[in-house]
């Protein structure tokens, strides 16, 4: 039979000091019958839930470990959620001085006598892109000289030589490019964005000396978020050939970076984890010595050493994450041991604690309990095998951490979420634990 104590708050201190707690309930059997065990006795399996203050001490909560040059993508915002405004910075490689090309059979490399129009190309990451009407996305001249390694959303340079603040913060505005609006949702979009350039403009961007674009966005509250690099899809027009022949032409990015405001948000009472700037939060973990049975009218003490674990998980409920932080899509997030809790941001971190569910076609182990989604009203971890361990050899104590952690779950460093998933100071510890009955004999 399924037993199910809800320990609250003023169980907890009970609970923690083993005396007799709660009552229990009958729900239906796990078992498939009765008549499979010898004298109708079968295993009873109980549920309990601790509460934070019995098992869990919030230990502090540290960030700062990468920021926008760390990662892969790229971010526009455009007062999301009434706060966020986020700019790319980038800097195109050299355009190409000769084309190669064939005409009449014959291979031919001449000089470049000019470009034609063009297109920014961007993929987009429909999953983290939103916005509540229509965005306009703009692309500009950088109006000054900007260090690409240090520019913030209020310095243009910012290194051991000195800082030169933006005259215009996020970015100087230099010369209007280009723009493009989007459709009222940016999740409805496809995954390719194609930002017109006329032929002025190319010729502009191509020549020596170009400072560099800015990309904004106008409009509807939103944000925007890439996979991958900006490039640029024009046509290079031979000096030998005719008017009419042009060659397609893709110039990468050099150098790229987005700015953004404000900072992600730190000092909270929750548990924080994810975000651009990697939060952590360290909390320590101490199991009972035994878990409250009750049957029969009767209720004792059992070691846990003694039950069989079936499940043990931690459970997270949600917070509201502000500054536009919040998450859009999935943030994937996973729990670590912790060595030496007292050097805080410093601790390092050692082997994760979530249960493996499988193995992907690489054979990389797929944990459980990593995807926290939008919307999700409780977060749980699954940790069993790692308790199991613990108290195995009478380990009942352990210092955690919850963080993102996207090299060890998606194979990929460059994959750190923007966004942060925080969660009320008050996690819960759900134990699903069985009590085999010794059979009678006939």
């Amino acid at each position: 039979m399924l037993r199910r104590f809800s320990l609250g708050k003023a169980l907890a201190l009970a609970l923690t000091t083993f005396l007799p707690a709660a009552a229990c309930t009958d729900e239906p059997p796990t078992a498939a019958g009765g008549e499979l065990f010898p004298g109708g006795r079968v295993p009873s399996t109980f549920e309990v839930v601790l509460p934070a203050d019995s098992f869990a001490q919030r230990l502090g909560v540290f960030s700062g470990y990468t920021g926008p040059r760390d990662v892969s993508y790229l971010l526009v915002a455009n007062r999301f959620d009434g706060t966020l405004d986020a700019h790319v910075l980038a800097r195109l490689s050299e355009f190409p001085a000769t084309v190669t090309y064939t005409r009449g059979g014959t291979t031919r490399t001449d000089s470049i006598a000019a470009f034609g129009s063009g297109n920014l190309f961007v993929r987009i990451d429909t999953l983290a892109s939103t916005a509540a009407g229509p965005l306009e996305l703009q692309v500009w001249e950088v109006g000054e000289t900007y260090h690409p390694g240090s520019a913030s959303w209020q310095f243009a340079v910012d290194t051991v030589g000195g800082r030169v603040p933006w005259r215009e913060p996020g970015g100087t505005r230099g010369v209007l490019l280009s723009r493009l609006t989007l459709a009222a949702n940016a999740r409805q979009q496809g995954d390719s964005l194609l930002i017109p350039l006329d032929s002025v403009a190319v010729q502009r961007i191509a020549r020596s000396g170009f400072p560099g674009l800015l990309i904004t966005a106008a409009g509807a509250q939103g944000r925007l978020q890439t996979l991958g690099s900006v490039s640029l899809r024009t046509g290079a027009h031979p000096r030998g050939a005719t008017p009419d022949t042009t060659i397609a032409t893709t110039v990468e990015a050099a150098t790229q970076v987005f700015v953004y405001n404000p900072d992600q948000p730190t000092g909270s009472e929750a548990y924080e984890a994810g975000g651009i700037r990697s939060a952590r939060t360290l909390f320590r973990v101490n199991l009972p010595a035994a878990v409250p049975v009750c049957r029969e009218g009767g209720c004792t003490r059992i070691p846990l050493r003694d039950v069989t674990l079936n499940e043990v998980s931690l459970l997270f409920r949600p917070s509201t994450v502000p500054g536009g932080f919040r998450p859009v899509g999935p943030v994937q997030l996973v729990v670590r041991r912790v060595a030496e809790p007292a050097l805080g941001r410093r601790a390092p971190l050692g082997e994760a604690i979530n249960d493996i569910a499988g193995v992907d076609t690489r054979g990389n182990a797929i944990f459980a309990g990593v995807r926290f989604a939008p919307g999700d009203t409780v977060f749980t971890i699954p940790i069993t095998a790692f308790i199991t361990r613990s108290v195995q050899s009478d380990s009942t104590g352990a210092s955690l951490a919850l963080l993102a952690d996207p090299g060890l779950l998606l194979g990929d460093p460059a994959a750190i979420p923007f966004s942060a998933a925080w969660f009320q100071p008050a996690p819960r510890l759900r134990i699903l634990f069985t009590l085999p009955e010794r059979p009678v004999l006939p």
